[in-house]
């Protein structure tokens, strides 16, 4: 039996629990882990007061990896001085993240959604990664270029 990240989770009905609770998982991880940034004394001062940014805890590195993978350079025209800036922004919101890993969790996730399949090949990768130890000695789960999983 095939099975695509872009078919829902149900439609696999072998690895339900698995991917379930893998969604559950990196859902929690998401939600309670985001990057903090806070004020601290500069280490070399310049004058009184010298504060530094630092960042104090960080998204988790899965989805680090991601935001970055769909990262792009965009501009923007400063009103004061009418100079070009330019900063890093990214395709992947945290907010919709956490909204597609909460329906996968819950077997509500939808076919063909980016959000969806994203995070279906993500936990497949996981899985395939740290296994599952109530499979007996399957091939699961097998890359095979564009035509999907192999179960």
């Amino acid at each position: 039996m095939e099975w695509y990240p872009t078919r829902p989770v149900k439609e696999n009905s072998k690895f339900v629990k698995a991917l379930t609770e893998e969604a559950k998982f990196l859902y929690e991880d998401l939600k309670n882990n985001r990057l903090v940034v806070e004020l601290a004394s500069a280490p070399d001062p310049h004058f009184e007061g010298n504060k530094i940014r630092v960042a104090s805890s960080y998204a988790p590195e899965w989805y680090r990896e991601i935001y970055h993978e769909y990262s792009f350079e965009a501009e923007y025209r400063s009103k004061e001085t009418g100079r070009k800036r330019k900063y890093l922004t990214s395709h992947i919101s945290r907010k919709k993240s956490l909204k597609s890993l909460e329906r996968i969790s819950k077997m509500e996730d939808k076919p063909n959604i980016f959000y969806d399949t994203l995070y279906r090949e993500l936990i497949i990768k996981n899985l395939e990664k740290y296994g599952l130890p109530e499979i007996e000695n399957e091939d699961y789960f097998k890359l095979e270029g564009d035509e999907g999983f192999i179960i």
